[in-house]
C-alpha cells in the first residue's frame, strides 16, 4: 500500500516538472497572426453552389420579419397584370433578352421624364415579380472583406438576398446612358430590379447618416431618389471615408443615428421618385457624400462564388479615354455579355473610375475562364484574351493598333 502511494507521488511529481518546463521555455510574446484579406487564400474545392444553398436552407435559421417604423403596416400595391398572354414571359433571369424599357432616372437636378411605356408592354420589375423563378435564383457571394490581390477591395455584401434577383441590371450600368436608341442619363449607381417590398440589407457596417421621414423627406435636394437611406461605414479606403446609398426604397426601416451591422434588414425595395419600375438604386461614395464622387460598386460587391471581374479601359491612341465604346465578351468565339464605356464628357454630373483600376468599363460576376474582350476602333477590331480567377478582378486595356 505505502509502495503504491510513493509511486503515485513520483508520477506527479515528474508530470508537474514536465509543465513546468513547458511554461518556462514558452514564448509569452509569440505573435498571433490573424488571416488578412489582402493575402491570397487557397480555396479548396467546394459542392455545387445549388448544393450549399439547399444544406444552407435546412439547417439554417428563419430570416427574421421586420416591422415598419412606428407600428405601421405594410402592403405592398398591387402589380398591373401583363396584357400579353402569360406563355410570351421572359424568364427573370435572361434579362439581356428584355427590350428596352423605361428606367430609373437619378440625378442631383430634375430631369425631364422618360417618353411613357408601351401599354402592352410592363416594367420589367414587374415580369421579373410576374415570373415563376425557382429559389435561390443566384450563386453565393463570396464572403467580404474579400481582397485575394492586394489591388482589390470586394468590401461590401450585395443589398439583396440571394432568393431575389441580386444581380445588377447588365444594360444600364454604372457610368452608362443606357441603350443606344433611348439613352438614360448617366448612371451613378447599379440597379437591382425587384418586386416592391423585397428587403433590402446594409451592405456593410455603420451609422446611417439619412433615411427619409416626414421631417427629411428629399435627399440632397434631389427628388428624383424618392425615399434613400444613406450609411457612413466604419471603415475608410486610403484614409477616405465610404458610404452606402439605396434609393427608390417603398419604406426605410431605420432612421438616422442608427448603427447597423452588414446584412440588417434597413429597407423595403420599392418604386418611388423617378423610377421606371421598383428596383433599389444602389451607389458608393467615396471621400466626399456627394452625387459626383461615386465609384462602380461592382468593383466593391464581392463577386458570386466561381466568379470575377473584368475591369477595363478603352483608350485612343494618346491614352485617352474613348466614352460610349461598345464593348463585347466572348466565351469560345460566342458573344456572352456587352457593355459600353463610362460617359465623361458633358455628362452634367461626373462619374469616376476606381482609383485603384483607373477603367472605363466593367464586366462584373463573369464565371471563372477564359474569354475574348473586343472592341472595334476607328474600323480595326482590337481583341484581348482574359483569364477569369475566383474572387479576383482581372484588367485589361483596349487601344488602336499602332501604327
Amino acid at each position: 500500500m505505502r509502495g503504491g502511494l510513493i509511486a503515485g507521488l513520483v508520477v506527479l511529481l515528474a508530470l508537474g516538472g514536465f509543465g513546468a518546463l513547458l511554461v518556462v521555455n514558452s514564448d509569452p510574446n509569440a505573435e498571433v497572426r490573424p488571416i488578412i484579406p489582402t493575402e491570397a487564400i487557397t480555396i479548396e474545392p467546394t459542392r455545387p453552389w445549388q448544393e450549399l444553398l439547399l444544406i444552407g436552407a435546412q439547417n439554417g435559421t428563419p430570416v427574421p420579419t421586420v416591422a415598419l417604423p412606428d407600428g405601421q403596416a405594410f402592403v405592398a400595391p398591387t402589380l398591373p397584370p401583363l396584357q400579353a398572354a402569360t406563355s410570351a414571359l421572359i424568364p427573370a433571369n435572361d434579362i439581356a433578352a428584355l427590350p428596352p424599357i423605361d428606367f430609373p432616372i437619378d440625378g442631383a437636378t430634375a430631369t425631364p421624364a422618360l417618353p411613357a411605356s408601351n401599354a402592352t408592354t410592363a416594367p420589367l420589375a414587374t415580369r421579373l415579380a410576374q415570373t415563376p423563378r425557382p429559389i435561390p435564383t443566384n450563386p453565393p457571394s463570396l464572403p467580404v472583406p474579400l481582397a485575394r490581390d492586394p489591388r482589390d477591395h470586394y468590401w461590401f455584401a450585395r443589398p439583396i438576398d440571394p432568393d431575389r434577383n441580386n444581380r445588377t441590371l447588365n444594360y444600364y450600368e454604372y457610368g452608362t446612358d443606357g441603350p443606344a436608341d433611348s439613352p438614360y442619363p448617366i448612371h451613378h449607381g447599379i440597379d437591382m430590379p425587384n418586386e416592391i417590398g423585397t428587403t433590402v440589407r446594409a451592405a456593410g457596417s455603420g451609422l446611417v447618416i439619412f433615411a427619409t421621414s416626414q421631417t427629411t423627406p428629399i435627399f440632397q435636394n434631389s427628388p428624383s431618389y424618392g425615399n434613400v437611406v444613406v450609411i457612413e461605414h466604419d471603415f475608410s479606403y486610403q484614409g477616405l471615408p465610404l458610404w452606402t446609398l439605396y434609393a427608390h426604397l417603398e419604406a426605410p426601416l431605420v432612421v438616422a443615428g442608427e448603427r447597423v451591422e452588414a446584412g440588417d434588414a434597413i429597407a423595403l425595395l420599392g418604386n418611388t421618385g423617378q423610377s421606371g419600375g421598383p428596383h433599389v438604386h444602389f451607389e458608393v461614395r467615396l471621400g466626399q457624400n456627394t452625387y459626383g464622387s461615386t465609384v462602380n460598386p461592382s468593383l466593391w460587391i464581392a463577386p458570386f462564388v466561381n466568379h470575377g471581374t473584368i475591369a477595363g479601359r478603352v483608350v485612343d491612341a494618346r491614352g485617352d479615354f474613348i466614352d460610349d465604346a461598345e464593348i463585347t465578351l466572348f466565351a469560345g468565339g460566342v458573344p456572352r455579355d456587352v457593355t459600353t464605356s463610362y460617359v465623361f464628357r458633358g455628362s452634367g454630373s461626373q462619374v469616376n473610375p476606381d482609383p485603384q483600376w483607373n477603367e472605363n468599363f466593367v464586366f462584373f460576376d463573369v464565371p471563372v475562364g477564359t474569354y475574348e474582350v473586343v472592341v472595334t476602333l476607328d474600323g480595326v477590331r482590337v481583341s484581348r484574351p482574359v483569364t477569369i480567377r475566383e474572387g479576383l478582378t482581372t484588367f485589361v486595356e483596349l487601344s488602336p493598333p499602332q501604327q
